[in-house]
Formats: C-alpha cells, sequence, structure tokens
C-alpha cells in the first residue's frame, strides 16, 4: 500500500499536469495576437469586457488640454514688444572696479573712484570722480571744458591733456584742488587708454 505523502504528491503532479493542458487547449482555441482582442471577448454593444468605458478617449482628451493650454498661455505673450525689452539706445559699456570700456576707448581709473558714464544720446564719454569729490576728470572723444568742483574744496587747478588713439583723438579734462595728484592721475589714465 503507498504512503499517504506519496499519493498527496502524484495527485498534486495530476492536477498540475491536468492544469497545463487545460491551459494550452485553451490557447489553441483563441487567437493570440497582440494588440488585437479576441472576438470572444467583445460583447454585444462593441466594447472590450473588463475595460473602463471612456479609456479609449485619453489621447483626446490629453490633445484637448494641450490646446487649452496652449491658447491660455498664448494669450499671456503681449503682440508688442514692450518698451522696457527693446534695447537700451546708444553705444554699449562695461565698467569694473578700476576699468572702464566704451564703444571708442577703454581706459584704467584709481581704485575707490566713480566713474559716471555719458548719456546714451550723446558721444562717449567717462568722467571719474575721486570719493571726496574733489579731483573730477573727463575723458571724451570731443572737447570738453574742465568739470566744476564743489565750494569747499578750495583753489580750482584744471588741467587737459590728449591722446591718439587708433587715429582718433581722445580728450582728458581735469579739475582739482591739488595740482600735483591731478597731473599723476591724468598721466595715468591717458597711459591706460586703449582700443575697446
Amino acid at each position: 500500500m503507498p504512503r499517504r505523502k506519496d499519493l498527496n504528491r502524484r495527485d498534486r503532479g495530476e492536477k498540475n499536469v491536468n492544469a497545463k493542458a487545460q491551459r494550452r487547449k485553451d490557447a489553441k482555441k483563441i487567437p493570440l495576437i497582440v494588440g488585437v482582442p479576441s472576438p470572444a471577448s467583445f460583447t454585444q454593444a462593441g466594447r472590450v469586457e473588463g475595460k473602463k468605458q471612456g479609456t479609449c478617449f485619453a489621447p483626446l482628451r490629453l490633445c484637448v488640454f494641450a490646446l487649452m493650454l496652449f491658447v491660455f498661455l498664448s494669450a499671456c505673450i503681449p503682440a508688442e514688444t514692450p518698451a522696457i525689452l527693446d534695447a537700451t539706445p546708444g553705444d554699449p559699456a562695461q565698467v569694473f572696479s578700476w576699468r572702464v570700456i566704451t564703444s571708442a576707448f577703454s581706459m584704467n581709473y584709481p581704485i575707490g573712484w566713480r566713474a559716471i558714464l555719458s548719456p546714451a544720446d550723446q558721444p562717449p564719454f567717462v568722467t571719474t570722480a575721486a570719493p571726496d569729490n574733489c579731483v573730477v576728470i573727463i575723458v571724451s572723444v570731443e572737447p570738453v571744458e574742465s568739470p566744476a568742483l564743489r565750494d569747499d574744496c578750495g583753489e580750482r587747478v584744471t588741467q587737459t591733456a590728449e591722446a591718439a588713439l587708433d587715429g582718433d583723438t581722445i580728450y582728458l579734462s581735469g579739475a582739482s584742488h591739488d595740482a600735483e595728484m591731478l597731473r599723476q592721475t591724468l598721466i595715468m589714465i591717458q597711459e591706460s587708454l586703449t582700443p575697446p
């Protein structure tokens, strides 16, 4: 007489064999084409059983949403470029802590001094001023008058200089209460002049 464990194993083995055979028989009856449901899975209404109604409209919903988003965002774009986004009139200039580069020339100025650029509608010039505003030097592509000083700076001394740069003349004009300091600063700026 077979042992009980052997019977259980045999029974399980037979069930497994029968289940596999049954699956193979079903597989032969229903054609398996990837992406195409079998005719047996359709109901009379023509919908696939087990699938939610409306899932076939998901791409359409996505397209409608994208179109609505596009229309909404296109309404945010102005028809004309606002004036603030237009290019600033005048020539470009770069100001660093000791150097200025304009469209006509570039120059060094003493560290700690201020560099003030010309208005956009005028030829390029740079005004440099000492921290106490008692030494002011203007570097320009056109002749300029000597700058004014504050009243409390003392006796006003002026000096001018010219520098040739690529066939153009650059004009320097300065005012200070200290003639020697003004002369040395004018020479330093004049020697640092280079094309942009």
